[in-house]
């Protein structure tokens, strides 16, 4: 069986795609909460088959792009693949870029682009190093764009495996002084056996005050609330810490007790109709309960 040699290199590729994607990847888009891609079976069946033939890798390529699958992805395995085999790398950039003029401001899809140009600048740059300095240009110019559009994951994009091939550029450094590196911190939580908390975090301020009236609602009371931006034409983006006291079983039995002795007090004065409502059914039954019991023991 003859073998490829670019398959070698397409194989690191779709492994440390496969590892990384299946675990982070999902949405590219800066606030929006992350959603694993599939990836398809059948590409992990070719890496089991000793790298296979150009034949087979092009086969599952097809099989993940008929997957249900966001086009985003599609597109981005696309131009790795093309670029790996070296057979249709052309025609793959021409769809990419389509998809790009379509959406302006798809900030996920800009983002999956430059990841497929830093790969592609990877896999030319021994056969074609001018036409690999050219995609590994335009993937600085689509993280830019990306960014100026509402990506602001600063931590992804630093880890992120497949922009490795553009993190020695002076560009990729530069970019990345937005995303205020020297401004990180670190939080201490405690944890009160008293207090119940919880957390709200990248949402913006109507997002945030949604969320605001439904912890009021369940008697969550602010701590700390803070707006920002994380880079100067960004979106604002908030965070808040909200506390509710938790309330001891013997706190909740001392208290339905004196209501209970306050409501068999106005029966035994003649003001029955104010306790009346007391007795109905509710998700706690204890107040029900001691007017009972109480009432009876005054009966005997």
């Amino acid at each position: 069986m003859i073998r490829t040699p670019n398959l070698l290199a397409l194989s690191r590729t779709f492994s440390s795609a496969i590892t990384r994607r299946a675990s982070t990847i999902s949405t590219r888009s800066s606030r929006r909460p992350r959603r694993r891609r599939p990836w398809h079976s059948s590409i992990a069946l070719w890496l089991t088959r000793g790298f296979g033939t150009k034949k087979e890798a092009l086969e599952d390529a097809a099989a993940y792009g008929k997957a249900e699958v966001s086009d985003s992805s599609r597109l981005y395995l696309a131009v790795v693949v093309a670029a790996e085999l070296a057979e249709g790398l052309e025609g793959a950039f021409e769809k990419l870029e389509s998809a790009l003029k379509a959406s302006p401001r798809d900030s996920g899809l800009r983002y999956d682009a430059a990841c497929a140009y830093a790969l592609a600048s990877r896999a030319l740059s021994t056969t074609n190093p001018a036409k690999s300095q050219e995609e590994a240009a335009r993937a600085i110019g689509l993280l830019q764009e990306a960014i100026r559009t509402g990506y602001s994951d600063f931590d992804h994009i630093q880890e992120d495996a497949d922009l490795d091939p553009i993190h020695g550029l002076p560009a990729f450094a530069g970019m990345m002084s937005a995303g205020h590196a020297d401004r990180r911190y670190g939080g201490c939580l405690e944890q009160r056996c008293t207090l119940r908390g919880v957390f709200g975090l990248r949402l913006d301020p109507d997002a945030h005050e949604a969320q605001g009236r439904t912890l009021i609602s369940q008697s969550y009371r602010p701590v700390s609330v803070s707006v920002t931006r994380t880079f100067p034409e960004g979106p604002l983006v908030t965070a808040s810490v909200w506390h509710r006291p938790v309330v001891s079983e013997n706190v909740k039995d001392s208290l339905a007790m004196r209501q209970a002795r306050a409501a068999v007090a106005l029966v035994r004065l003649g003001k029955a109709d104010s306790v009346w409502p007391l007795l109905s059914h509710s998700a706690d039954p204890r107040l029900r309960s001691f007017i009972v019991k109480l009432a009876e023991s005054f009966r005997g």
